[in-house]
């Protein structure tokens, strides 16, 4: 039966400082029950300092869990009109740059929603210096100890309380009682409010283990694979022998219509897209002229650059970048003048600070002929 250890630092009061060289925590102890849920075992230790002998009494956990006190946390609410994770975590850096101390390099972070209203999101963001993060990580590695979550009870507790002031209640003072928290801390074993351990500080001990039993798992079908092979030797080898004939046959027959070309890999599927290309070469010709296009291209766009343009029969494509929304605004505007239906769409912001867009647009009345 799995079982489970969650750590939880306690501060020595709401508003005390904690510090890694001296983390007194008690250790909560579950079971995994047929409900898929967690049952409370008892309280089995304290952990003082990094002394191994004390954490004997812990063997037999299949892996724990971190709840750092809510004094540890930095705290930030962004209000935004999305609420992907993925997307809060490509643009929260840039919204914290301004409002914390310091590189958003510097911190560990991760995002919750705390309200939504019309369209848009209130995001709060907890954060914790890196440094002290990997201390702390350090520190449990001494004791044979790798969390796979890293939350905090009191957060836990503020945002499961459904309250409207959350921003408020991160300032109170009120600390769970010893039974709340065990009580919190077997929820968040299956649902964590937040989880700090991502990016360089990711739990890796699930992907360690599935390639350790990828590597078995290949390692048996590697066997079996030699086995059957013995067993259909002779008729493999026969079939090889005679499939190598039709190839040379193939490709002599395949060299005769392009001696130019020397690397041959499979004649058939070399055959259709040589095929292919001359059928698109076909179209393209009955299409667009690209170096009309090109031309009007250069003489009504500056400010922009096209990273990759698409010519077909009847739509033209490209993806472009730019420096601020007010060019690609320009950019529309004149390629109105001699394309049909121009439309811009997935705009982006890079790192850089740069905008990336694509364009979508009927082509021009100007054909091949008009050469």
């Amino acid at each position: 039966m799995k079982r489970a250890g969650f750590i939880d630092i306690q501060a020595s009061d709401a508003n005390g400082p904690v510090s890694v060289s001296k983390m007194p925590a008690s250790v909560y102890i579950y079971k995994k029950d047929s409900s898929s849920g967690y049952e409370y075992e008892g309280r089995v230790h304290q952990i003082e300092g990094s002394s191994k002998e004390q954490a004997v009494a812990l063997e037999g956990i299949d892996e724990f869990y971190l709840s750092i006190p809510l004094t540890a946390l930095d705290f930030r609410v962004l209000t935004l009109p999305f609420s992907d994770k993925e997307k809060l975590e490509k643009v929260v850096p840039f919204e914290l740059d301004n409002l914390i101390i310091g590189s958003p390099d510097s911190i560990v972070f991760d995002t919750t929603v705390i309200r939504t209203s019309d369209n848009t999101h209130d995001i709060l963001v907890a954060y914790i210096k890196r440094e002290f993060l990997s201390s702390l990580l350090e520190r449990f590695a001494e004791l044979d100890m790798d969390p796979r979550v890293i939350t905090s009870i009191e957060l836990e507790k503020i945002i499961r309380s459904g309250s409207q002031d959350i921003p408020g209640s991160l300032t109170g003072n009120d600390m769970p009682g010893p039974d709340e928290r065990i009580n919190i801390a077997g929820h968040a074993l299956t649902a964590s409010a937040i989880n700090l351990r991502k990016g360089s500080f990711l739990y890796r001990k699930d992907e360690e283990k599935f390639w350790s039993r990828l590597k078995l798992t290949a390692i048996i079908f590697l066997l079996l694979t030699v086995v059957l092979n013995g067993l259909f030797l002779f008729n493999i080898f026969a079939a090889r022998k005679q499939a190598s004939e039709t190839e040379r046959a193939m490709q002599v027959f395949y060299q005769g219509l392009f001696p130019n070309e020397r690397k041959i890999a499979d004649e058939l599927y070399q055959m259709k897209s040589h095929m292919r290309e001359v059928h698109d070469a076909g179209e393209k010709l009955l299409g667009v002229n690209p170096l009309e296009f090109l031309r009007e291209l250069s003489l009504n766009i500056s400010r922009v650059t096209f990273d990759e343009i698409s010519l077909d029969q009847d739509l033209i494509t490209m993806n472009g970048t730019a420096g601020s929304m007010d060019d690609i605004s320009r950019m529309k505007e004149n390629l109105s003048r001699f394309l049909a239906d121009v439309s811009v769409s997935d705009i982006t912001m890079t790192e850089n600070r740069e905008t990336i867009f694509t364009v979508v647009a009927k082509p021009p009345d100007f054909r091949k002929d008009s050469l």
